[in-house]
């Protein structure tokens, strides 16, 4: 479906595309060639006409640079296979098809505009002219400075007005752009409608600004076609010049790219809708403030706002208002705010919740006891209830899309004191029901209120008497260890604080003071939960093994096994118990530390997942290489970077902070308290202190390792810990975890583990290393490879550890050298004026080796063909010859050498030279 033709001239890259024609082929082109590195100076761009679309033929002709390391045999390949993926796509025509075309190649403009962008982007003022003046076609000529991907951000912002670009001049005089674009609309018709030219022109303008921005968004092309949603909208108001105005700062492009790529459920539900609301504010609150006031103050605000209301239906109305929109403005702090974290998302949902649930609670009780009259015991005392938080809303961790787990106690049974009397438990299940229904949740999951916790479940009454509460709870109560161990997470959030108290009281009575819970009834619910919500290859961030819900029942057991000695473990919040464990010495203090940062780790993923998604409830992680993984990757911050990308950044995150917590696991409660058989990765070897063979075998198995007690003992030594260093171990757990993804396609993962390990022992600064292999994952690649690939190539690094970052610089490593180049280096290598003879020939073999070390280096890990591989040893091997007939001829007295020759034959003389082949050598003298 396409053909590229390239060569270089002078330093000058010249390339022909030949392809059929499509809509948004330009940009696609021209996305592609810019994510590979070319900068694109001129150009001429045509289409040649045809009957239909799709048997019209385009010749595109471009000249620019590309990178100077790069191998142009590579890259015309590389480019090609991409276009022609791409361009199959296209061809099949369908909507979805066409959507994951252009999806992609924004996807690879993106990647590469947020690792060449590394501050905010400068837009440039743009100049655009129309030009009537040729028959059939729109002439558009645009004038600004050149910036990175300008081409693809014009092409794109073009092709999204529905029109086809039929000829494109490119012209770069010094930093300034001169293009020219000639066009029709989709009906091969020339635009006559002036309104829709300066719309167009306004389109074009603000969309290839908007593209420079694209980096920053979790899901770029759903936020650029949502921007153009939102910028047709603009353009046909009243008041498009203020819009004009508002979409020319840089900051509110930021903002909107942020915002627009994060969820489906607020652009759905809130940006769509209220943009004109929205879109003015972004600016102020994109320089270090905030979009709501502080958190303390949201029950006073709340109060404000809602006075006003008169009757209960109006006060329904208003609470759900002001909750959804303080919903809104709190996650658009924690989206475009640094300073909001989690930690504050939670702390300000949590007080949100607490009062609009107080208020509701309030408001009919008020309502029932003018119906009804007061509830009252038998003595005659009013009866006093309690609604209680559990789960995140008692340890005070509710995040995006959270439901809210409560449960309500009141003190005695009897009955009101009004005319029309009704029991106490009446009154209470009214109560229950009744304030439950005002709060709504616009989706199913979302802030919506859960009482399923209650005593007997579904099948108990909404509200629980203060005695059936201790009955349930209490030793001989019905209550599972499961239910009793939530009760660690209860805390009094409404109705009487007073009583609430007493309820907390009694609930450390029941839980820290006795033996409450019966730790293999939480093993069997656990093992249960992960059969039915975990099992299977894909990743779970709440029920895998050594996820959230691990972490949670460990610490809350610990909690409930050592709360009655210390009862600063009396604490609903995981991550003050946590910290609390470390001070009274149940955990070590590094141990604390790193379930602190695992727990918001994956509190931070199941938030970003539930945005992602707008689903509480589907907290699978995606599969590693689709779109949607790369999407969570940023929406939780990650950054595209030279060395690792975000998606392997998370990943390795992910896998080290769960193996972290199963070592936790079973370190304090055996191997039999991690669900799932087998399940583990590679970072659990480096971290269990003991393992078994079996376990060890399920996970390097599955690596494709053979010898699995060499691998393990390999594994212990890379990691530091058998020598006792502690400062290279977390760095190499998360090598190891990026590591595992090459040793799992190497012809031999064996092999190149032991060989590492033979590696790491010669190296003088092994931190040093680790760290530049974390950040420069292709040098890892090629590591490994060489390790698995060749043991010749292997000793010889592992003797000449410094041979390393010569064999991993891309241009080294890219490029063909001939023996005029190999001789010049050399020269520079080696003096032969000044070296003694011992010295100049161990030089001279280490120069030797280190260019075989490279030439089979480009041989293992880049598949470089053998006739390539036997002219650079050929190469090699004349340069060496060379070279010690010179140095014979510096040390010849009676200059006799200087009639003297050396002729190749055999393999050598046919430059098919071999790793094993001898060097056949005639010398003629005078």
């Amino acid at each position: 479906p396409v053909k590229i033709y390239g060569e270089i001239h002078n330093g000058v890259f010249d390339c022909t595309i030949i392809a059929f024609d499509f809509p948004f082929v330009f940009s696609i082109i021209t996305g592609i060639l810019a994510s590979l590195g070319m900068n694109i100076s001129s150009g001429e761009i045509f289409t040649l006409k045809a009957s239909v679309i799709p048997a019209r033929k385009i010749v595109d002709y471009f000249t620019g640079i590309i990178p100077s390391d790069t191998n142009l045999t590579d890259w015309l390949n590389r480019a090609e296979s991409i276009m022609e993926e791409i361009f199959l796509l296209l061809e099949k025509g369908d909507e979805s098809a066409v959507n994951r075309a252009k999806a992609m190649v924004n996807e690879m403009a993106a990647r590469s505009l947020g690792a060449s962008i590394k501050t905010s982007p400068v837009l440039y003022p743009i100049q655009i002219y129309f030009d009537d003046s040729i028959s059939g076609y729109n002439r558009m000529k645009v004038f600004t400075e050149d910036t990175p991907f300008f081409l693809y951000a014009m092409g794109t912002a073009l092709s999204m007005q529905n029109i086809s670009i039929e000829h494109v001049s490119i012209k770069t005089v010094g930093k300034r752009v001169e293009d020219e674009f000639l066009f029709t609309d989709l009906n091969k018709k020339k635009i006559k409608d002036a309104v829709k030219l300066d719309r167009l022109k306004l389109s074009v303008l603000f969309t290839k600004q908007f593209t420079y921005f694209l980096s920053i968004s979790p899901d770029p092309y759903t936020a650029l076609i949502r921007f153009e949603d939102l910028l047709h909208s603009m353009l046909m108001m009243q008041n498009k010049s203020e819009w004009i105005n508002t979409l020319s700062d840089p900051d509110i492009l930021y903002g909107l790219a942020r915002l627009l790529g994060v969820s489906d459920f607020l652009w759905e539900d809130f940006i769509r809708l209220h943009y004109e609301t929205l879109i003015p504010m972004l600016k102020p609150y994109l320089k270090n403030r905030t979009f709501t006031e502080e958190p303390e103050s949201l029950c006073t605000r709340f109060k404000e706002f809602i006075k006003k209301a008169g009757n209960l239906k109006e006060k329904e109305k208003l609470l759900n208002e002001f909750k959804d929109r303080e919903i809104f403005l709190m996650d658009l702090n924690h989206i475009l705010t640094p300073q909001w974290d989690l930690r504050r998302l939670s702390y300000s949902l949590t007080l949100l919740a607490e009062c609009v649930i107080n208020y509701a609670f309030t408001e009919v009780h008020k309502e029932l006891t003018e119906r009804y009259g007061r509830p009252r015991t038998v003595a005659g005392v009013e009866a006093d209830y309690s609604v209680l938080g559990l789960g995140k809303m008692g340890g005070s961790a509710l995040g995006y899309a959270s439901d809210i787990e409560i449960i309500v106690v009141y003190s005695d049974n009897g009955e009101t004191d009004g005319a029309r009397s009704i029991s106490n438990t009446q009154f209470f299940e009214e109560l229950v029901k009744k304030s439950v229904k005002l709060i709504h949740s616009k989706q199913e999951g979302i802030f919506q209120i859960d009482l399923r916790l209650r005593p007997y479940g579904k099948s108990g009454p909404l509200a629980c008497s203060l005695d059936r509460f201790c009955r349930y709870y209490g030793r001989g109560g019905k209550a599972h260890s499961y239910e009793k161990l939530a009760l660690v997470r209860l805390r009094a959030i409404g109705g009487s604080m007073e009583f609430g108290s007493m309820v907390e009281r009694i609930r450390d009575d029941i839980i820290y003071t006795s033996q409450s819970i019966d730790v293999d009834e939480i093993r069997e619910l656990r093992e249960k939960q992960y059969r039915e919500k975990a099992v299977g290859s894909r990743l779970n961030a709440k029920y895998s093994p050594g996820a959230l819900v691990d972490l949670e029942y460990a610490v809350q057991i610990l909690q409930v096994k050592y709360g009655g000695k210390y009862s600063e473990l009396k604490t609903p919040r995981i991550h003050e118990a946590l910290k609390n464990l470390a001070r009274t010495g149940v955990l070590e203090q590094e141990e604390s530390e790193n379930l602190v940062n695992a727990y918001y780790f994956l509190r931070e993923v199941i938030n970003g997942l539930r945005m992602l998604r707008g689903s509480a409830k589907d907290l699978f992680l995606p599969e590693r290489n689709s779109p949607e993984f790369n999407h969570l990757a940023r929406r939780l911050n990650y950054k595209y970077s030279e060395g690792i990308t975000p998606v392997q950044a998370l990943h390795i995150d992910f896998e080290l902070h769960t193996a972290r917590i199963r070592a936790f696991l079973k370190k304090h409660f055996g191997k039999g308290s991690i669900p799932g058989e087998g399940f583990g990765n590679i970072a659990d070897l480096i971290m269990y202190e003991e393992i078994s063979d079996n376990r060890k075998a399920q996970i390097l198995s599955r690596i494709g390792i053979s010898d699995i007690n060499r691998a393990y003992r390999n594994l212990k030594k890379l990691s530091g810990k058998e020598s006792g260093r502690n400062d290279i171990l977390d760095i190499f757990s998360k090598l190891a975890v990026l590591a595992r993804d090459t040793l799992v396609r190497l012809p031999d993962p064996d092999m190149a583990l032991n060989n590492w390990e033979r590696f790491s022992a010669s190296i003088s600064n092994l931190k040093e290393n680790y760290i530049l292999l974390l950040s420069q994952p292709k040098r890892l690649d090629i590591l490994l490879n060489i390790f698995s690939g060749s043991q010749f190539l292997s000793n010889t690094l592992i003797r000449n550890p410094d041979f390393f970052d010569w064999i991993t610089i891309s241009k080294v490593i890219n490029t063909v050298r001939s023996k005029k180049q190999m001789a010049e280096d050399l020269y520079k290598y080696n003096d032969r004026q000044e070296d003694e003879y011992s010295f100049w020939l161990n030089r001279l073999r280490k120069f030797k080796k280190r260019e075989v070390l490279r030439i089979g280096t480009r041989d293992i890990c880049f598949n470089k063909s053998i006739l390539e591989i036997m002219f650079e040893l050929s190469e090699l091997a004349d340069c060496i010859v060379e070279e010690v007939v010179e140095k014979q001829k510096l040390t010849d007295p009676h200059n006799f050498l200087n009639h003297f020759c050396v002729f190749a034959f055999g393999k050598l003389g046919g430059n098919e030279l071999n790793y094993s082949s001898d060097i056949d050598l005639l010398a003629v003298y005078d």
